[in-house]
């Protein structure tokens, strides 16, 4: 591809590098619909063999428009792509989504190459799309590319979509540094969603309504979501901060997740559905449901996943692992697994109940999850009665770390169904009040693992660890105080 600073349009066809050049009829503000005159450009720029077309400074509103093969968007520090408020502006695409809606973006591109945003703004006006009802399913993305190869974004802001933001479906090297994604405007808001292959996700700022970066695979039996690399992000959410699932109808390999920060949603966050609404939420107080969610639940198997470097406060749950069938679209009748999952070097403070917990139902395959050297900081409160809570399996149940909808009779880790777990250098503490449950309760486990740890003691009559039907080992000091 050329060099994007080489390439300069013509004047009758396009937007030029002169910031004070107003061509062919480009208007700026809020009433003004410029996406003819994007379109065309984007048409001419790739059909010349390529280059950049950039956007003078201003407000540039625009309906869907297509990005064609080598093309890079470049935006001015203070240019804004304004997403039209108009649903009739945004045609309805042929995505093979589970259900068959919220088939609408702004910026749309389909098995292109060598394509890319750079710089500037790009802000849907979500607040004012419909949240409810039939109409909800018109929700425009900001961003959503289908089977492309050579995709970058960096050093771009992302604002308000009326649906997720931005959406990357089965394409093929895809690198996003530095953007800065503020998505709180309407329900269904998630920062990044990941359905592809040589992903980077580097030197992000995320704040979002719902799961900050999702990685999903609901939309092909056979395409193999891997070698995913999130580095060095910041995380804000309402939802899940990191998350692998739901939509998992087929394989997740080599996913690696370092050196991120995960925090509670900003205080402004419009949209709580959820406020008040979790064992031990105090009221008013916005959290993230879990630190890390990993749920293979539609006949996909997880296998190769390292966590390490990170760090959470504000979060409910700080560990959520599921294997499952929600007998969702799964036509071929394959059971979901996941394993050679690996955490380490993780500190969590959570601000509910709701245990971490590593689960399937039997028959399922889940193993060889090591996690070492690790501080859980549990809010404390429940009473000793919580131990003999029978948990039941739930059946179909949409994955969630509430799934279970019971108090579990740990504070820190509940285990059920699993084999080859290794907890190693872990420390499980309470704050806040008394907590009576277990610190660990395993169950139907088969060679389970602690050494070294530390287990903060029940202030009651119950035992520090929980054993049910399962084969454990205990190396090294296991300390309890």
């Amino acid at each position: 591809m050329k060099k994007v600073f080489a390439f300069i349009l013509s004047v009758s066809a396009s937007l030029v590098l002169a910031d004070d050049v107003k061509i062919s009829g480009l208007r700026g503000g809020y009433e003004n619909l410029n996406t003819e005159l994007i379109q065309k450009a984007i048409d001419d720029c790739s059909s010349s063999g390529g280059g950049a077309v950039i956007f003078p400074s201003g407000t540039y509103k625009t309906g869907f428009f297509v990005m064609k093969d080598n093309v890079v968007l470049k935006l001015k520090p203070d240019t804004i792509i304004l997403g039209s408020e108009n649903p009739s502006d945004y045609p309805k695409l042929n995505i093979p989504t589970a259900d068959n809606d919220f088939n609408y973006t702004l910026i749309y591109a389909k098995n292109a190459k060598n394509i890319g945003i750079e710089g500037g703004t790009i802000r849907g006006q979500g607040e004012k799309f419909p949240s409810k009802g039939e109409a909800r399913r018109h929700r425009p993305r900001n961003i959503l590319f289908d089977g492309c190869t050579n995709v970058n974004l960096n050093n771009l802001t992302m604002l308000a979509p009326a649906f997720w933001n931005a959406f990357f479906l089965h394409c093929d090297g895809v690198n996003l540094d530095r953007l800065n994604i503020y998505v709180q405007a309407n329900h269904n808001n998630d920062g990044l969603d990941i359905a592809s292959k040589n992903v980077k996700i580097t030197n992000c700022v995320i704040n979002a309504v719902d799961d900050g970066i999702c990685l999903k695979n609901e939309h092909s039996q056979d395409f193999v979501v891997e070698n995913i690399t999130i580095e060095n992000c910041a995380i804000a959410s309402s939802c899940n901060f990191i998350k692998i699932g739901t939509g998992t109808q087929s394989d997740f390999k080599n996913l690696k997740v370092r050196n991120c920060v995960l925090s509670r949603p900003s205080k402004d966050t419009p949209i709580k559905w959820w406020r008040n609404k979790r064992l031990g939420v105090d009221e008013g107080l916005d959290t993230g449901l879990a630190g890390i969610a990993l749920e293979a639940v539609d006949g996909g198997k997880i296998d190769g996943v390292e966590i390490e470097n990170v760090s959470m406060t504000g979060v409910q749950t700080p560990i959520f692992i599921r294997v499952d069938n929600r007998d969702r679209n799964n036509t071929t009748g394959k059971k979901s697994s996941a394993k050679n999952i690996f955490m380490k070097n993780i500190t969590a403070v959570s601000d509910s109940f709701i245990t971490s917990s590593i689960t399937a139902p039997k028959g399922y395959e889940l193993e060889n999850v090591v996690i070492e050297n690790c501080i859980f900081d549990i809010k404390g409160g429940v009473e000793e009665k919580a131990i003999h809570n029978k948990i039941r399996d739930p059946k179909k149940a949409y994955p969630e770390n509430s799934m279970f909808r019971r108090m579990l009779p740990a504070y820190g880790f509940f285990i059920r169904n699993a084999k080859n777990i290794t907890f190693a250098n872990i420390q499980l503490i309470t704050h806040n009040a008394p907590e009576f449950r277990h610190a660990f309760y395993a169950e139907n486990t088969k060679n389970l693992v602690l050494k070294d740890c530390f287990f903060q003691k029940p202030a009651g009559n119950a035992e520090t660890l929980k054993f049910v039907n399962s084969q454990y080992k205990i190396e090294g000091r296991f300390t309890e105080q």
